[in-house]
This record gives structure tokens, C-alpha cells and sequence, in this order.
């Protein structure tokens, strides 16, 4: 299951900077307790960890790379997934046309695609699962793929920051009214976006061979 970020409020907080590992440091005059998927669960009455030990542990950097270019792999396979539908189903060319509202030649078809961005491909292919039955529907997968952009898009803009005296690391971005958020970040959220990619690119590998087959006819 995609574990998605989410905003938590702060009564008080100043930001300043940890110079020597250029890490933001949130700090907020009260502490709470957060669960592993960074939801307050109550307050806790542990020490505050003293300002100067803020930082952001390696694995979270690597983490969230890793999560940005599998991110990057996805997009490029339902690139190509598009781009396979429409070439090899010249008359389908119409659902294309719809929706992008003006008349696409098939020569086009492949430039057209690209200038699309991850979240129109994913509207796109919406569309095509919901009119064209012969690719066995949408099954709730186009609505992870949602979600799926809509986290990477925080984790590919998102800054990281320490939240002190919690001890916690957190990722600050916009959200989409572009207001900027504050989320606790864990090695557990940050997996279940990577396992989330797999899951999808199987997905994507499964429309794929019943093109493949669909071609062969």
C-alpha cells in the first residue's frame, strides 16, 4: 500500500539552518508523538535532542534518489505503453485526438505523446482503459498511478528538514493549492512509494503483452 505524506500543524515554529550539513531545522514549541507513518498519536515527554546533533541520516538521501529515478522509469514505460496503443491501433487514433482537441496525424503520434507530462499520460491512459475493453479495465490502478505522481512530485521538489526537539526528519514542499507543507518522513513511507513502482510496472508489463497479443491477431 502507497503510504502518502501528511501535513502535521505546528503551534510555533522558527527555521533555521544547521551550517555544517546544510539541513533545515524546524523547531516548534510544543512535542508531539508520531506514529511510523508520522501520524500524531499523542505528546511525548522524552528530552529534546540538543540542536547541534540535527541531521538527516544518509538512507533518507539515498532513499528518496532511488524513489525520483524509479519515479522517472515509470513515466518512461507508460510512455512507450502509449505510444505502442496508438501505433499499432491506427484506428484508435480518435481517442487521442479527444484528448488533446485537435487532430494528431499518426506520424505525430510518438512526438504528441512526449509532450505530455507523467500526469496527463496517466489521464490519458484512464481514458483509453475506460473505452477500450479488450485491455481488461482500470481495476483501481489508475487511481494508485495518481497517487503515485502526486507523492513523487513532493519527494522530486521537496526539501529536507530535522524537526526539533521531536528528532525527526521531515520533508517541506507545495502542496498543491501551492501552500508550503511540513510532513514527517520515514524509511517506511519512502519504501512503499519504491514498492509501489514495482507494482505498477508490472501492471504496465501485463497491458503491454495483451497489446503484443492483440498486435499478433
Amino acid at each position: 500500500m502507497l503510504l502518502e505524506l501528511k501535513p502535521i500543524n505546528f503551534f510555533t515554529m522558527t527555521i533555521s539552518m544547521n551550517l555544517e550539513n546544510k539541513v533545515r531545522i524546524l523547531t516548534r514549541g510544543h512535542i508531539m508523538k508520531f506514529d511510523e507513518n508520522g501520524n500524531e498519536i499523542g505528546t511525548d515527554q522524552k528530552e529534546p535532542v540538543h540542536i547541534q546533533s540535527c541531521t538527516v541520516d544518509d538512507k533518507y538521501y539515498r532513499l528518496r534518489g532511488e524513489a525520483n529515478d524509479l519515479a522517472s522509469e515509470l513515466e518512461n514505460s507508460l510512455d512507450s505503453l502509449l505510444q505502442s496503443y496508438f501505433n499499432w491501433n491506427p484506428e484508435k487514433i480518435e481517442l487521442l485526438n479527444r484528448f488533446m482537441k485537435k487532430n494528431i496525424s499518426p506520424i505525430h503520434i510518438n512526438q504528441t505523446i512526449k509532450t505530455l507530462d507523467f500526469m496527463k499520460c496517466r489521464n490519458l491512459l484512464s481514458q483509453i482503459l475506460k473505452k477500450d475493453k479488450r485491455l481488461n479495465g482500470r481495476n483501481g490502478k489508475t487511481k494508485i498511478l495518481h497517487k503515485f505522481i502526486m507523492e513523487r512530485n513532493k519527494y522530486a521538489h521537496g526539501l529536507f528538514g530535522y524537526l526539533h526537539p521531536d528528532g525527526l526528519v521531515v520533508l517541506q514542499y507545495e502542496d498543491e493549492n501551492k501552500s508550503q507543507v511540513t510532513s514527517i518522513l520515514t524509511e517506511e513511507i519512502l519504501n512503499s512509494f519504491i514498492k509501489t513502482y514495482h507494482e505498477m510496472q508490472k501492471w504496465f508489463d501485463k497491458k503491454s503483452k495483451i497489446l503484443h497479443k492483440l498486435k499478433e491477431k
